[in-house]
């Protein structure tokens, strides 16, 4: 059962036994799709798992000199099988951030001078507001283990 925010119970599996064979059950759902979607959202607050999300990662470049880094890194999360997206240039990180956090977007993928350089990319996870470093195949094998 699961209880939306009214507070009305909703029972989602229902198990019958079957008269012709006491050992045996039929199981059912009560729910149709849309309603079971709907409870979904509203139990997690609209912050779906990784798998599920329409927009796994965003990918912010902090300046328009750091675009072309970040289209190409668009492309390339696209080809590992990430539904990434890129930021526009024009905003402030700190403006950013939170606008990713209401769409349910989890993770950003920030683009600045030292990513460009070569460096580790810094990705951060929008809901738990935290930060790492990972070099490219490191960052693709961490996001293939939470996807």
């Amino acid at each position: 059962r699961i209880v939306d925010s009214l507070g009305q119970d909703w029972p989602v599996v229902s198990l019958e036994p079957i008269p012709e064979d006491p050992e045996a059950f039929a199981c059912s759902t009560c729910l149709s799709l849309e309603r079971m979607i709907a409870l979904l959202l509203e139990q997690t607050k609209g912050l779906l798992p990784f798998w599920v999300c329409p927009v796994q990662l965003s990918v912010i470049p902090l300046q328009e000199k750091h675009a072309s880094f970040a289209e190409e890194a668009v492309k390339r999360l696209k080809e590992e099988g990430i539904r990434a997206e890129l930021c526009p240039v024009g905003l402030s990180l700190t403006d950013k951030l939170p606008s990713l956090c209401e769409k349910g977007v989890p993770y950003a993928l920030i683009v600045g001078d030292r990513e460009v350089a070569g460096e580790a990319l810094t990705i951060r996870d929008v809901r738990l507001k935290k930060s790492q470093s990972l070099p490219w195949q490191e960052l693709i094998e961490y996001l293939k283990k939470v996807n």
